[in-house]
């Protein structure tokens, strides 16, 4: 029979690739969206986001999923070691410290998402007077 901590790796490498596998297949999805958007539509019309990405995606609850996971076990082992400091070696503190940057830059990662989006979304709300050139000089004449 497998040991606690061969289980445990075997979670941990299948959240893994559940996660990298959330990644690929968003990017392979946008990449599709911009190759379909540039087949239907070759004139000068600016890049727009799909659809798909202005509502939550595979990616997103991948990263909720991990950040949830990855606070699940550092509160557990957390509780483990505040509760029997004597039963755990010096440098499992370095174990801790890591488990919170990783599940801090999964939220840096969702959050760094969201800000692109919104940035897109207000770029795309904005108007788009560089096709007017000629348009520029109406506040000079009173227009």
């Amino acid at each position: 029979m497998f040991e606690l901590n061969v289980i445990i790796a075997i979670i941990g490498s299948l959240i893994g690739l559940a996660v990298t596998g959330g990644a690929i297949y968003t990017v392979w999805f946008m990449l599709q969206a911009r190759k379909l958007s540039e087949g239907q539509d070759a004139g000068n019309k600016p890049h727009h986001l799909p659809v798909e990405l202005l509502r939550w995606n595979v990616l997103d609850y991948m990263l909720i999923g991990l950040f949830l996971v990855g606070m699940l076990m550092l509160g557990a082992d957390l509780f483990a070691v505040l509760r029997d400091k004597a039963s755990f070696p010096d440098y499992h503190i370095a174990y801790l410290v890591g488990g919170f940057i990783f599940s801090f830059l999964g939220m840096v990662l969702l959050f760094l998402r969201f800000m692109m989006l919104y940035h897109a979304l207000h770029a795309a709300s904005l108007p788009n007077h560089k096709a007017k050139p000629d348009h520029g000089d109406h506040a000079e004449s009173g227009i």
